[in-house]
């Protein structure tokens, strides 16, 4: 008498298998590109504060070259200690840039750096970011507009 198998075949757990190898393979990378965004977007944070202050001390006095200096003009001092990821900070004096190195790795595998350089005009101030990372309109960091020496890739 013929009696119907209750179980799985070989072949057929050999092809599930199959699949969720193909969709892990596609899967992870993008879980990791996710990720590495959501570091970044809160490793920004971290600098909140300065650019709040710049902006004040733009709004205020009207020249970037008074808001370049940490402790005056209602910028905040520069702390000893940063908190992580953020391991450097710097404010330029000239154009009240602020530059900021992370112990977070861009898509380039480096250190990431982020400048940010205020841009005082009729509708208000914005801020143009650019990231070390930054490749052929390709960065971790979102809303990056370039490479970090200005140029476009």
């Amino acid at each position: 008498m013929y009696r119907k198998s209750q179980a799985f075949s070989l072949l057929e757990l050999m092809v599930v298998m199959a699949i969720m190898g193909i969709l892990s393979a596609i899967a992870v990378p993008a879980y990791q590109h996710y990720t590495a965004r959501a570091r970044s977007l809160n490793a920004e944070q971290l600098v909140k504060p300065w650019q709040l202050g710049i902006g004040v001390c733009l709004q205020l006095y009207g020249q970037a070259t008074q808001c370049g200096q940490p402790g005056q003009h209602d910028v905040p001092a520069l702390p000893t200690l940063f908190a992580e990821p953020l391991t450097t900070l710097t404010i330029d004096p000239n154009d009240a840039s602020i530059t900021a190195q992370f112990s977070l790795l861009g898509s380039d595998q480096q250190a990431l750096t982020i400048r940010w350089r205020p841009q005082l005009n009729a509708a208000g101030l914005q801020w143009q970011k650019h990231c070390s990372d930054y490749s052929a309109g390709q960065s971790v960091v979102s809303n990056c507009q370039g490479p970090l020496d200005g140029s476009s890739q």
